[in-house]
């Protein structure tokens, strides 16, 4: 089961982008959390349209940024 999890998460680090649903699975968050870390100043994300999607080969870089900080 836990593998299973785990492949799964894989699979969705490996696209480029994903949605704010996907990202708050990604990083074990409410959703709600997810959209408010989207919204912060520098966070890696692209609106196409009116859907905004998280840059995943950037995420690490802009979270090394927050050790430390309480969200």
């Amino acid at each position: 089961m836990l593998q299973d999890k785990m492949n799964r998460y894989e699979e969705l680090w490996k696209q480029k982008t994903c949605s704010a649903k996907e990202f708050s699975k990604i990083m074990g968050v409410s959703e709600h959390k997810a959209r408010q870390l989207m919204r912060m100043e520098g966070f890696p994300v692209i609106t196409i349209g009116r859907n905004k999607r998280v840059l995943l080969s950037k995420v690490d870089e802009f979270l090394d940024g927050l050790i430390g900080a309480v969200l």
